[in-house]
């Protein structure tokens, strides 16, 4: 089935959004199948968004805020000045 595969290309944030969507859609009670697709499509795109968004952040260095204010020599162990 092509449109299992392509969820299973989108991750969690696709199903998450897949299942969100047809959720919504559910409850709003559209009553034509072009507003029960649009639901689903446009909360897709926005649980794979976030999904990214919280992906890049995650992976991003952490900065220390001992590492920005003093200046580590080689050889110092990486111990605060006395």
């Amino acid at each position: 089935m092509p449109a299992l595969e392509t969820l299973r290309n989108l991750g969690l944030g696709g199903a998450v959004g897949f299942l969100v969507g047809l959720a919504l859609a559910t409850w709003v009670g559209t009553e034509k199948a072009g507003g029960t697709i649009l639901l689903v499509v446009l909360c897709i795109a926005i649980a794979v968004t976030a999904e990214r968004i919280i992906t890049r952040i995650r992976r991003r260095p952490a900065r220390s805020r001992g590492e920005q204010g003093r200046n580590a020599q080689a050889g110092d162990g990486g111990q605060p000045p006395a």
